[in-house]
């Protein structure tokens, strides 16, 4: 049970840990983007059928939900590893390999 459990466990923390450094990275870089300061003065996007300037559409993180997110997508992972590694843990490998 403990070799599943670990290795669930593992892809799940490596997942939310690229895609919390991913967005943080794409957030920075979007928030950086000198084309994006140009377009705030001049143009304007429509969004939702409503006309919104660019500025409002800006990426902004906000520390408490990225780290709710986080923890729950933690929690998620390692709780959806638990039953799979359970069932497995109560098989026998040559009656589940037999007919492999």
């Amino acid at each position: 049970m403990r070799i599943f459990f670990i290795t669930g466990a593992s892809i799940g923390i490596v997942g939310t840990l690229a895609g919390l450094a991913l967005g943080v990275l794409v957030c920075a870089q979007h928030r950086a983007d000198p084309r994006v300061r140009r377009l705030d003065h001049r143009h304007r996007a429509v969004l939702a059928g409503a006309l919104l300037s660019v500025r409002s559409c800006r990426p902004s993180m906000d520390t408490g939900e990225t780290a709710s997110v986080v923890i729950m997508a933690l929690v998620l992972s390692i709780l959806a590893t638990l039953y799979p590694s359970w069932r497995a843990s109560r098989l026998d490998p040559v009656e589940a390999l037999r007919y492999e």
